[in-house]
């Protein structure tokens, strides 16, 4: 996944003042992704992004084609894997370090971690008009 852009085909379902819903239709494609588990779209199978990621207003009913591209992909990595990873890791040690037993270093560990996807959800830090996906209308 070098330079590579991840896309697929969709269907806007839905449209607001806050972005578009799209279903996304080749989900099949997911299969050969290591990270469909963590997409949105893998279960689902429905994208939600902002208003500003297609040039031209798109209506329910439009067929449209998604690109994200793979600094996108490994930006997701990066906050859903790697951070809570270390951050585990860094307060397990510290923990142990600090003569804590195995089960007070791994509650901390778990703690953290909750209160770092708890304070990114509340900062809204990975909201989508931050980290846009690309779409293009395919219908007219």
């Amino acid at each position: 996944m070098a330079n590579e852009t991840v896309t697929h085909i969709g269907k806007v379902t839905d449209v607001d003042k806050n972005g578009y819903t799209i279903r996304i239709n080749d989900t099949e494609k997911c299969g050969d992704c290591a990270i469909a588990s963590f997409c949105k779209s893998n279960g689902s199978e429905f994208v939600k992004t902002g208003l500003n990621s297609c040039s031209e207003k798109l209506i329910t009913g439009d067929e449209v084609k998604i690109e994200i591209t793979s600094t996108l992909v490994w930006k997701a990595i990066l906050f859903a894997c790697a951070l809570p990873l270390l951050i585990t890791v860094g307060i397990i040690a510290l923990a142990k370090l600090l003569d804590a037993t195995d089960i007070t270093a791994a509650s901390a560990g778990i703690v953290s971690v909750a209160l770092y996807f708890m304070i990114i959800h509340r900062l809204k830090l990975l909201k989508n008009d931050k980290y846009n996906l690309k779409i293009y209308r395919l219908t007219n």
